[in-house]
């Protein structure tokens, strides 16, 4: 299983920031290994969201069927959870008082693709450093 963890400030409110990052519609936004995120409801944000996400990986399209499975506004905490036939990526996220954001993403293989979790690891690090600094850009406008 391969782990990215951050820590970034916003500049925005701790409840814009927290809707911001919640709707997986914007991951494009700030995740620059996105293609594409298009939120699949209309319902308010909150647990049962879905979302259809295309990631460049290594070169080629991947496609995750996202869902938000624990949403807690109070506390200001989201986890999404995207899956493929091969792929489940966990994205938990949760803003401070101060409207910090803590991000901590998985990403865990199954059947042939398992193999590729050792390498997969360094990659998922690079991509993750990348995609922080996208969100600190875009929590800073």
């Amino acid at each position: 299983m391969a782990r990215f963890h951050a820590t970034v400030p916003s500049a925005r409110s701790t409840d814009d920031t927290f809707r911001y990052l919640a709707d997986f519609g914007n991951l494009a936004e700030w995740d620059p290994s996105t293609l594409r995120s298009r939120r699949l409801d209309r319902e308010p944000l909150g647990v049962g969201n879905r979302f259809d996400v295309t990631m460049r990986l290594g070169g080629r399209e991947v496609q995750l069927d996202y869902a938000t499975v624990e949403f807690d506004a109070g506390r200001r905490r989201v986890v999404l959870v995207g899956r493929n036939g091969g792929t489940t990526s966990i994205d938990r996220m949760t803003v401070a008082d101060d409207a910090t954001v803590t991000y901590d993403a998985t990403v865990e293989f199954t059947g042939p693709l398992r193999l590729a979790d050792p390498f997969f690891g360094l990659y998922f690090q690079y991509i993750g450093k990348k995609a922080a600094r996208r969100m600190r850009e875009v929590l800073a406008a």
